[in-house]
């Protein structure tokens, strides 16, 4: 780690002082892009942004620790491994990983990223002989060797509770961020429709649990309302815009329905070009149940 980078991550300047951030921000991201250089991965690989423009930004690959077993293979093997049916076709050149809710305290959020020093296929029994009974244990994996972990000024977190796979990112959206959907460049649909609601004086609960007979629901907003009570979903186009999940939507608001809810759907797209208008469509729906109790 080169001097300035040592200097600034022991350095005691306050934590949330901006211009030591922004100054840690960028020495972090110029080591990392200096631990990347000559490793055969191009930073520079001409990916297509959410804009549709071509960038010459290093890109990095978001991948999943599923428990502290990968944590751990990470930070003392220095490889992540992703099995070879999903192996990631486009060129990147870090990794970042996300932490889900497995990891308690420390868990949604996004904490380290690695630069790619190199590729190989090996089979699991191979790269965890610890585990020679393992049911996958034949299956065979993109292995990728990374340089060392370097934990990110601030943690990048799930806010929104959004479902978190596979995605690319550029390394400096990724630095920039401080919430999941700033990374994949995803409009924060859910926080703009509480502000509607809000500002239309319509009392809506977010990220509501409805246990059902067999399995629990978790709704993006829950209206309770004289005559019934109403869900309402914001569906972003990432997501929800896909065949398989269109259909678990569909058996979602079947079953919700036969539980005696009401059930209303706003597309991104809606929530994008105008909150008020998706907030007085709910209002409406509000009104044929009576208003809200």
């Amino acid at each position: 780690m080169g001097k300035e980078t040592w200097a600034l991550r022991h350095s005691g300047a306050p934590k949330r002082c901006p211009h030591a951030l922004r100054r840690k921000v960028a020495a972090i991201r110029d080591h990392l892009l200096l631990l990347g250089e000559g490793t055969g991965h191009s930073h520079y690989n001409g990916v297509v942004t959410d804009a549709g423009a071509k960038t010459r930004e290093p890109v990095a690959l978001i991948g999943i620790l599923k428990d502290r077993r990968d944590f751990d293979r990470l930070m003392h093997r220095r490889w992540y491994r992703i099995p070879l049916a999903h192996a990631p076709r486009r060129r990147f050149s870090h990794l970042a990983f996300y932490q889900p809710a497995s990891f308690g305290k420390r868990g949604k959020a996004i904490r380290y990223v690695a630069p790619v020093l190199g590729k190989m296929v090996a089979r699991r029994r191979d790269l965890i002989p610890e585990e020679p009974n393992h049911p996958r244990a034949d299956d065979r994996y993109a292995v990728f060797r990374v340089g060392k972990p370097l934990k990110l000024p601030e943690p990048v977190r799930n806010i929104s509770l959004r479902r978190v796979t596979f995605a690319y990112t550029t390394l400096r959206r990724l630095f920039e961020s401080h919430d999941v959907l700033e990374v994949f460049g995803v409009p924060p649909i859910e926080r703009m429709m509480q502000k509607a609601f809000d500002a239309a004086g319509l009392h809506a609960l977010p990220e509501f649990t409805v246990s059902g007979p067999d399995k629990r629901y978790r709704l993006d907003f829950a209206i309770f309302c004289t005559r019934g009570a109403l869900a309402v979903e914001c569906d972003g186009e990432d997501f929800h815009g896909t065949g398989p999940q269109r259909r678990k939507d569909r058996a979602k608001d079947t079953r919700l329905r036969r539980m005696g809810w009401t059930v209303v759907r706003l597309t991104e797209r809606a929530i994008v070009k105008s909150p008020a208008a998706c907030a007085r469509r709910v209002h409406a729906a509000v009104t044929r149940l009576g208003g809200v109790a």
